[in-house]
């Protein structure tokens, strides 16, 4: 399987494990693997790979194992494996007023029902939040199986974290994927909104984030729409994008997480996902 973005740490075939940590995000079109130095916080490598298909969970296995049989390194012990899941099936509750039974009647009834799943959530302090998300039983073994040691976050979680040393006040910050974005409103440090949201056009993103605007009364010539992940400053979404929002802005590396030289040939705004996860 060819990834769309390769990025392999100097000598990689004599690459060593010991004191790195496997960062990995799955998404239903977007897997990307990286290699963090603990010691130095350095993001020495990342294979992103991008599926036209939604990953269906009929499928992942098959994906899964033509991923970790093309690229040995990701097969070698972690001493920490971070899996970041940026699903659909996910919701946010407040506090720890919910038990599992309720928080599995939420997501039955938002995302229909599943039998076969494994329901997690992430308490988010500062928030006062539970990110209450399901993985399909099938996949959640596979991984478990593949990383015994795998840590699970969701995506959101990942995003209200650095959202917290965020320097947008009030904002709407979007990060893009393959066929899919998110979107999180700020107004006066305070978390409005937060979600995914499908895409094939730049239309399709234009549509949804209009109506945030207009729901959230984010005045489009002020408010800073802050942008990260895979887009590109010479697209014609990102054309779209200037002609409705005057404010845009890069999001930019945080500044306690380096990578090494492979990532400069590439806008490190598309490695947001990752750095969030590596803080």
């Amino acid at each position: 399987m060819i990834p769309a973005i390769k990025i392999l740490p100097d000598d990689f075939q004599q690459f060593t494990s010991s004191g790195y940590q496997l960062l990995i995000l799955l998404g239903r079109h977007d897997w990307q693997f990286a290699l963090l130095n603990r010691e130095k916080k350095l993001v020495e490598g990342l294979l992103a790979f991008h599926f036209e298909k939604i990953v269906t969970e009929k499928d992942f296995e098959s994906k899964w194992e033509a991923v970790q049989a093309g690229y040995p390194l990701l097969g070698k012990y972690y001493s920490s494996v971070k899996v970041v899941l940026a699903t659909p099936e996910v919701v946010l509750l407040p506090g720890n007023e919910f038990n599992q039974s309720d928080v599995a009647n939420v997501l039955n009834t938002l995302h229909s029902e599943r039998e076969a799943a494994v329901i997690r959530t992430d308490f988010i302090a500062n928030e006062n939040l539970q990110v209450a998300y399901r993985l399909p039983l099938s996949v959640n073994r596979l991984i478990e199986r593949t990383y015994i040691n795998a840590d699970f976050k969701h995506y959101y979680s990942t995003e209200l974290s650095a959202a917290k040393i965020s320097s947008v006040a009030n904002g709407v910050l979007v990060n893009f994927f393959s066929h899919k974005f998110s979107a999180m409103v700020i107004k006066n440090n305070q978390l409005q909104l937060l979600n995914l949201y499908d895409y094939q056009q730049p239309e399709d993103v234009l549509f949804y984030l209009l109506t945030i605007a207009k729901e959230f009364d984010c005045n489009r010539e002020e408010t800073v729409l802050a942008i990260s992940g895979m887009i590109d400053e010479r697209s014609a979404l990102f054309a779209e994008l200037k002609k409705y929002f005057v404010n845009l802005q890069w999001t930019e590396k945080p500044a306690n997480i380096s990578c090494t030289e492979g990532f400069e040939e590439y806008p490190l705004h598309y490695f947001h996902s990752i750095f969030t996860i590596a803080l």
